[in-house]
């Protein structure tokens, strides 16, 4: 569970990168707040949070719930940074437990984390 929840939330932010391109805050300008549209996994994101650097890039964290039928909704946290030079980096972590990290602690939370680095370069035209 915490693993597809980890990897629900990669997915989510690379969609929502396209969908919403202004949602993720960069080094040369804020994000956008996120909106009921924009969602994952059919829950809306929630604790949008960005923090920018100018001289190097700014870093876009949100958090939402996955339900499973039968169970409690399980939190997915994820966090996206995009340097000034163009390479992204997703980093996602799923958890088996209804509260993020943050809202408290569980003896029996497991979690699983993916990270997912681009390397975007911007060439130059040629002679």
């Amino acid at each position: 569970v915490s693993f597809y929840n980890a990897q629900t939330g990669l997915e989510c932010a690379l969609a929502l990168d396209k969908t919403n391109p202004g949602l993720y805050a960069t080094a040369s300008a804020d994000g956008s707040p996120a909106t009921s549209a924009d969602q994952c996994d059919g829950n809306s994101i929630s604790n949008y949070l960005y923090s920018r650097d100018p001289t190097a890039g700014a870093t876009t964290t949100f958090q939402f719930d996955i339900s499973y039928v039968g169970s409690h909704p399980m939190c997915t946290s994820v966090s996206v940074y995009k340097a000034q030079g163009g390479s992204i980096t997703v980093e996602s972590r799923g958890y088996n437990t209804m509260a993020c990290p943050s809202a408290g602690t569980n003896t029996r939370r497991v979690e699983r984390s993916l990270k997912l680095r681009t390397n975007i370069v911007v060439a130059s035209p040629g002679p």
